[in-house]
């Protein structure tokens, strides 16, 4: 597995961005297709959302399984070679949970996404007296993005500056790729 870290969003009903880190696979060809093809409906998606849990791989189904206590399983593919399970490799005791907020896609494009705790709880630091919100993450080479309709969305990074192009349909990247 390669360390291609992505995020992954969906679009909530009151118009607000929610979404989660993934640390491994995050490239078009392994988590583009497997959101594609197992991530059509809204309710699969939603529900690794809601956990607000950091995620070690995307897998076939959206039962989280740990990757460290449960490694047998954790390996396991489907007949299309992807892993069958969604993994993480954090133990809940000792790392806080963690999802993303945003309030418009170009916020996600231009990784100014805000980071929030297990309580809502906006997540950052402080710099003299001045608290300084975590704003996305300079690594992701992929963004993922569904929209209400259960429509999905990538943005990949276009140059070596760490620019972001605008969403495209993933469906249509994948077709040009294959």
């Amino acid at each position: 597995m390669m360390s291609t870290r992505t995020a992954i969003f969906k679009e909530m009903k009151d118009g607000i961005y929610q979404g989660v880190y993934v640390h491994t696979d995050g490239y078009i060809n392994y988590t583009g297709k497997l959101l594609n093809q197992y991530y059509k409906g809204n309710n699969k998606i939603d529900y690794i959302i809601k956990q607000k849990y950091p995620i070690h791989s995307l897998g076939q189904s959206e039962k989280l399984i740990n990757f460290n206590t449960q490694r047998t399983l954790a390996m396991e593919r489907n007949v299309d070679g992807f892993m069958k399970y969604t993994t993480t490799c954090y133990d809940r005791p000792t790392i806080k949970y963690m999802y993303f907020k945003a309030e418009s896609i170009e916020e996600i494009r231009n990784m100014q996404y805000l980071t929030y705790d297990e309580h809502d709880k906006l997540q950052g630091f402080m710099v003299e007296d001045e608290f300084i919100p975590y704003r996305g993450s300079d690594n992701n080479g992929y963004l993922y993005l569904q929209d209400q309709s259960g429509l999905w969305y990538v943005s990949y990074m276009k140059n070596d500056k760490g620019d972001m192009s605008i969403f495209k349909p993933l469906n249509q990247v994948l077709k040009r790729l294959s």
